[in-house]
């Protein structure tokens, strides 16, 4: 009887053995999970080819570090994640887990780091929209890692051979490859002679060039995004800053703390349009010294440490 009893158990286990074993193999929804790393890897190397070549970290070298240790870290976590999924690893379904665990958390933490560094609002809200993107990949990934009878099948190999890690190696650097060559043609834009050409072109842009002026000359960035601009002019005794957000004209000297604004409703009865008095006409003069980049996103907020004086009445004056 007893032996009876175990013969039928051990049918069972062979039955579940057999039932699972027809869902081995990286098919199914596994090919989503391949193809999430993929693009994460895509992600996390441009993300590291722009903290290196193109993010500004001046004054803040300690974010720098972070940035740099974290999103290579992060980097060699999804190299390996590779090797383990080629090679069917009974490890990967817990890493995967954790690096989508990780991925919640260095998000949140990007949100407190630009609340204390006092980024631009935009950046804050991109960086909400990624914790809730990310939070519902670990959701959805998580509980399929838990819950699949194709995980389960398929990640069961305690020594595994070079080929998972062959694979990743070549997949990494092909998308490494393919990212470089993209940054380099993508980020460096040909073709605006002028800043009204970059603006007209409705790109957000960050154009550099020179101002020659009493014989002396100094560099300048302008950032656009259609009309709107944020320029910065850099002089030897303190930079000269202007924001035009598509109603109000702000200037200021950073080094004197103060500045005037003027918006859109001043000029409402004067048959002036807010963009003809606000943008320079230097914008129009044709240089080919200009040097255009494409940026992700462009700030157009005002400090709030600089004393403004509303100039709308004295320039009523001039008009009459």
């Amino acid at each position: 009887m007893e032996n009876n009893i175990i013969a039928d158990e051990v049918d069972k286990q062979n039955q579940i053995g057999e039932d699972i074993s027809k869902y081995k193999g990286l098919r199914g929804w596994l090919i989503l999970v391949a193809i999430f790393l993929f693009l994460s890897a895509i992600g996390l190397i441009y993300n590291f080819i722009r903290i290196i070549l193109e993010l500004d970290y001046s004054g803040i070298g300690e974010l720098f570090v972070y940035d740099l240790i974290t999103v290579g870290g992060l980097i060699v976590l999804v190299l390996y994640l590779f090797y383990l999924f080629f090679g069917k690893s009974r490890k990967f379904p817990k890493l995967f887990v954790l690096f989508l665990i990780v991925s919640v958390i260095e998000n949140i933490l990007n949100i407190l780091l630009v609340l204390f560094y006092g980024a631009e609002a935009s950046a804050l809200g991109m960086y909400y929209t990624r914790v809730g993107v990310s939070l519902l990949l670990f959701i959805i990934f998580g509980l399929y890692i838990k819950k699949s009878k194709r995980v389960e099948a398929t990640f069961i190999e305690e020594n595994i051979n070079r080929k998972g890690l062959i694979i990743g190696i070549i997949l990494i650097s092909a998308i490494t490859v393919g990212i470089i060559l993209a940054y380099s043609r993508i980020k460096n834009v040909d073709g605006y002679n002028s800043i009204m050409s970059a603006m007209l072109s409705d790109k957000k842009l960050k154009c550099t060039y020179s101002i020659s002026e009493n014989g002396e000359t100094s560099n300048a960035t302008v950032l656009v995004n259609g009309m709107k601009f944020n320029h910065t002019e850099y002089l030897s005794d303190g930079n000269i800053r202007e924001v035009f957000d598509g109603n109000t004209l702000y200037s200021w000297s950073e080094e004197a703390k103060k500045g005037i604004f003027i918006n859109q409703e001043c000029l409402k009865n004067t048959g002036i349009r807010m963009e003809d008095y606000a943008i320079p006409e230097a914008y129009s003069f044709e240089d080919d010294r200009i040097h255009c980049e494409l940026v992700d996103s462009v700030d157009f907020s005002v400090p709030k440490d600089i004393e403004f004086r509303d100039t709308c009445e004295n320039f009523l004056k001039t008009l009459n």
